[in-house]
Parts: C-alpha cells; sequence; structure tokens
C-alpha cells in the first residue's frame, strides 16, 4: 500500500464504509441504532470530517453486530480500517506505543496504562495502540490534556474528535488550541460544556 491515496481512492472508501455502516446498523438492536443516528448528528453538527465520522462509527457499530452480518460489512469495514488511519497519519501524526516510550521516557507499559487511565490520548485498533502526536511537546504530555480528559471523561476516537474538532461557542477553534495558547482553564471549561451537551 502506498503512502498516497487519492481523491478517487477516498471518494472509493468512503463509499464502501458508508455500506458497510449502513449493513450494520440494519442488524443491531433499535435501542442502539437510535444512539448511533443520535451520534451522527452530533457529529455532522459539530463538522467533523466524514472519514473520521464513518471510522469512529464502525468501530463503535461493530461490537453489536451479529456474527453472520460481517461478511457483508467486511470489505467496508477494512477500507476504513487500514487506509482512512493512514490517511489521518499524513495530516495528523500518530506515534506507536514504542515511539512514545523512546520519546517520554517510561516503559511500553506505563504508555499503555496513561492512556487507559485517561491521562493521555490514544486509541486501539486491534491489538495496536494509535497515540496522537499534538499531545506532546519538549517530550511531554501538554499541560492541560489530562484535566481535559477528565472533564470530558472519554478517551479514544471521542476524546480525539472532542479535542480537536472546531466548535461554534469556541468561535471556531478546537481545545487543543485552548491547550496550545496556554488557556487550560477554558479548555476545561469547553470540556464539561461538552460532556452535558
Amino acid at each position: 500500500m502506498t503512502n498516497h491515496v487519492t481523491d478517487n481512492e477516498t471518494t472509493y472508501i468512503v463509499n464502501e464504509a458508508t455500506e458497510a455502516l449502513m449493513t450494520m446498523l440494519r442488524d443491531i438492536p433499535d435501542d442502539r441504532r437510535l444512539e448511533v443516528c443520535s451520534k451522527l448528528l452530533t457529529f455532522k453538527k459539530e463538522k467533523m470530517d466524514p472519514k473520521t465520522i464513518l471510522e469512529y462509527m464502525i468501530d463503535d457499530v461493530l461490537k453489536d453486530v451479529p456474527n453472520e452480518s460481517m461478511t457483508a460489512s467486511f470489505h467496508g469495514v477494512a477500507a476504513v480500517q487500514e487506509v482512512i488511519p493512514q490517511q489521518k497519519a499524513q495530516s495528523n501524526e500518530m506515534l506507536t506505543r514504542q515511539e512514545v516510550s523512546e520519546m517520554i521516557g517510561r516503559t511500553l507499559n506505563t504508555v499503555t496504562n496513561q492512556v487507559n487511565k485517561n491521562k493521555m490520548v490514544g486509541y486501539f485498533s486491534g491489538s495496536s495502540l494509535h497515540i496522537p502526536a499534538w499531545q506532546f511537546k519538549n517530550d511531554e504530555v501538554i499541560p492541560g490534556i489530562r484535566d481535559v480528559l477528565k472533564a470530558m471523561d472519554v478517551n479514544g476516537l471521542d476524546a480525539i474528535a472532542n479535542i480537536t474538532t472546531p466548535l461554534e461557542r469556541l468561535g471556531g477553534r478546537n481545545i487543543l488550541t485552548l491547550l496550545s495558547e496556554g488557556n487550560i482553564a477554558e479548555a476545561v471549561r469547553a470540556a464539561e460544556r461538552l460532556k452535558e451537551s
């Protein structure tokens, strides 16, 4: 697989992923379907990137899909899980557990525990842990990340979306921008409002 994904390939991936998501939605309980649709509307309102939405939603819905429905959904899921993370890495670098361990001088287990305890942002894809590079400065987690994660009480792709999505109430800025500017208190307030909404 090359490091460059063309616009045509991106369109194909999104179409395949959308079809896979629709297939999976038909096979999950009604209450979960309503919950998923509600999340989709929220993400659309926050103007999240379509590929990010699809990747998150497929990861979220996949655990509820009966085994007999997996074959029909597999192709689109594979397209999202293999190619879209690669695209994101080009514009939004993701670090491996090993890279973070070497950068901050901590063990692999410590890095995993930091993510699991909501002290660092990361998400699992299979057994691989993906950790956004934007949360580090001078080989340390930037001040305020832990406070924001605690305030919003989410991690993984939810946290990445909440921290990096431009918010209307912040004038189009996002929580990461506030943290980068040193406005930790304002970032925490924004995270708390996201939890309440």
